[in-house]
């Protein structure tokens, strides 16, 4: 994000450590959600894997799929 000047729209950018920590999705986003108070309820994960959709699931967080990226529908629905 900052190498194309688009850090400036975020508040933080989470992911992955390259050492592996937070990998697994769920993990990540409960991660994300803990960081900043958030509430699951109120909040949605945008993704394009059938992991993003089973992260968000686990969390109670509402999974919106986008088919842009690399899944398929079938992969998303599922």
């Amino acid at each position: 994000l900052a190498h194309y000047g688009l850090d400036r729209f975020f508040s933080s950018v989470h992911g992955s450590e390259l050492a592996g920590a937070r990998s697994d999705k769920a993990e990540l986003i409960a991660h994300v959600l803990e960081a900043h108070g958030l509430e699951a309820g109120e909040c949605a994960m945008l993704g394009d894997r059938e992991h993003d959709m089973r992260g968000a699931r686990k969390n109670g967080v509402r999974g919106l799929g986008a088919l842009w990226g690399y899944g398929t529908r079938e992969e998303l629905l599922a």
